[in-house]
Formats: structure tokens, sequence, C-alpha cells
């Protein structure tokens, strides 16, 4: 008996072929993109720190000894390496300030302020390790722009991915330990896994790193632990009266301190404590109240040094309180009233948030920035010291 003949399919619309092999395509294209973004490698970081060391090739601009040595790496025995934060937005596509006051533009200006500061400082090329979750950050942080506010090249940048691990795992982003995930605090509490993976490894010579936020100006050595003892770390305080209350944004960890922190963390979540409001700093002050002896705090050192948010008079630094408050200083530098002390003190350090950062720095001519300061003599000190490589500083 002859089978029945199939009924016949009717041939698939080309249009239809055409959009499958169009999505087809589409996804592949997502896949590849998505693949090579999470792949942000190391070595296309040092590509871009090496176009900045052999940027000068062919530069025939002549080069005062000041700004030779600006551009000299400094010494890794005397000088620590630096670790800070460039990101733009946060895992998931939500931008950390949704009015782009940081975004990529302005984050590469405040980055050439931060490692101009640092390197006039310390009067040389400072090793300075900067996390980014932006490929390519030559072209969409610095935009080919890798010389310091003074002019010089900055031959110490290295840039690196942010730690997406230790930033999605932070307790602050778990619903189960806080009341609302904080993306941002979650961050910030990788800041300790990312200090981590720069100490030196266990039994080698090498200065502790340290941690500065990218909103901060380092005018002295002493705002980074410059005279305390080698391989101790510490921290600043906040209220001088109240020495367990911390800064975040400059401090310097060992490996005992970090384990530490761990251990009060993992306490906290195992006894179902509240964490920290203010995330790594609060794990600072928990520690020092409890006595703990593992950190330095800077201002024990240097109590007439003004640090933080002294020059704004404890207050945000921005333009209009900051204005009267800076001073020149007979003996070199600039000083600031110290908040709560009300005697001057040489400034070390000037910690700002990203809203006064903006407004001092981002808004306008970056070298009209200090023409608020009605201080003549300070205002001139200040613009010798970001602007100028033929002259040393007093």
């Amino acid at each position: 008996m002859p089978r029945p003949l199939m009924p016949k399919r009717k041939p698939r619309c080309p249009l239809v072929r055409w959009r499958m092999l169009w999505l087809s395509l589409i996804f592949a294209t997502f896949v590849y993109r998505l693949v090579r973004y999470n792949s942000l490698v190391e070595s296309e970081m040092v590509v871009a720190s090496s176009y900045i060391i052999h940027h000068r090739q062919g530069d025939k601009r002549p080069i005062s000894a000041v700004a030779r040595a600006l551009e000299t790496r400094c010494p890794k025995e005397t000088v620590p390496p630096f670790v800070t934060f460039a990101v733009h937005y946060i895992p998931g596509g939500f931008h950390i300030w949704k009015d782009g006051r940081w975004g990529p533009d302005r984050i590469g200006k405040a980055l050439r302020i931060l490692y101009s500061s640092l390197s006039r400082t310390f009067n040389c090329a400072v090793e300075l390790h900067v996390h980014t979750n932006l490929k390519r950050p030559i072209n969409k942080l610095l935009q080919n722009d890798v010389y310091t506010t003074m002019g010089t090249m900055m031959n110490g940048m290295q840039f690196h991915p942010v730690n997406k691990t230790a930033w999605k795992n932070s307790p602050y982003l778990n619903p189960k330990l806080v009341p609302i995930p904080n993306n941002w605090m979650g961050l910030s509490r990788s800041k300790l896994e990312t200090m981590e993976s720069h100490l030196p490894k266990e039994g080698a010579d090498g200065m502790l790193p340290v941690w500065v936020d990218l909103d901060t100006l380092v005018l002295d050595k002493v705002a980074v632990g410059h005279y305390i003892e080698q391989g101790r770390p510490w921290v600043y305080g906040y209220n001088r009266r109240n020495r367990t209350n911390c800064y975040g944004d400059m401090f310097s960890l060992d490996r005992s301190a970090i384990d530490d922190i761990r251990a009060l963390e993992n306490e906290l979540i195992r006894n179902h404590q509240p964490l920290p409001q203010l995330d790594l700093q609060g794990y600072f002050g928990m520690l020092l109240d409890r006595n703990s002896s593992r950190f330095e705090i800077i201002q024990e050192h240097h109590n007439t040094t003004s640090f933080g948010f002294d020059c704004g008079g404890g207050q945000h630094p921005y333009p209009k309180n900051v204005q009267s408050k800076i001073k020149k200083r007979t003996e070199g530098g600039v000083q600031c009233k110290i908040y709560k002390n009300l005697k001057y003190g040489k400034v070390g350090s000037i910690s700002f948030t990203a809203p006064s950062f903006r407004d001092f720095f981002l808004l306008g001519d970056l070298h009209s920035a200090f023409d608020i300061i009605e201080d003549v003599e300070a205002r001139s000190w200040l613009n010798n010291f970001f602007f100028s490589s033929s002259s040393e500083i007093d």
C-alpha cells in the first residue's frame, strides 16, 4: 500500500529568514562585547600606562631641573605607592552621579589634579594605581592629555580593572545585612580588597600602599604618614576630641589590620548586629573604640597640622567657606585653622566631597581655581605649587 504523501511545507518567507539572521547577529555581537568588556585585562591597562611613559618622545620643549625631577620615578624605598578609584558607573548600568558631575571627562580632570598634588609634594613621579571600570582610560579619562597641571609627564600612573567581585559581594549590597543596599557604600567597602592587592608580598621589602580618594589634595608629606614608622598602618581622626571617628579618604593598612577588619565584620554579621553606617571608616572607628593598637592616628603625631575638612572650618570645603581661611605660612606652605583647636596649622591635605570638588575645580578654568583665596601670598603659593615647573616650592 503506497505511503500517504506528506503535505509540502510552505517555504519560509525570506523576510523571516533575514530577521532571524539579523537577531542572531545582534545577539552574537552583544555576547562578544559583554565578554570583551568583562575581560578587561591588566595587559590593556599596562599598555595605557606605557603610553604615558613614552608619550614625551619627540617632544622638544625645554625642560627645567624641577620638571625633570617631577618626571623621574620616585624611589620606592622612601615614597609609598598610592591607590585610588576612577569609577563612573556601578554594575547594572546605574550612574553613581546621575547629574553627570563625575562623568569620564571630570574624573580625568580630578585624576590630573590629584596626581599633580602628589608629585609636587614628593618632587618626583609618584606611583599611582588607578582602579577603573572604564576601558581605554587614556582616551576616556585623560583624553590623551597625559601632563600634570605643572606641564610635566604623569610617568607613574598605572591603570587596573576595578575589583567587581569584591564590589558585588560587599555586605552593603546584601539586603539580609543592611536595610537598604547601597552600591556606593559597596564600592567604598571594596577599598579593602583593592588595597590588599597592592600590599608587598610576604617577606618582600616595600612600603605600605596609601589609599587616597580622587577628590583630595595632598600638600605636604605629613599627610601620607611620611614621618610615621615605616610598616605601621595609619588613619585620619575626624574629630580630635573623639579619636574613634575616622575619615575614609586617606589611610594605609597592613595585612594584620585588614585581617582585624574582616574579623570584626564577620563578628557583626554572625551576631546579627548592624554594620557601620560609614562602611570602611566605620570599621576603623569601631576597632579604635576597642582600643586596637593596629592603627596610628595621623593627628596624634602631627597635632599642629591641618587635615581633612579643617580648611572648611569642619565643613565640606566649598569655595565660599575656604576663601578667607587659607593663609601663607612664614616657614613655607599654607595654613588653615585646625578644627576645634582654632590655632593655625600647616595644611597637610584638604579633603573634598564630590560637589565641593566640582565647584572648586571642575566648573571653570582650572588656572583660576585659586583666585577666590583672599590671602595674596597663599594664592601665589598655591598657583606656584600646581602650575609651575620652573621653581621649587618653599
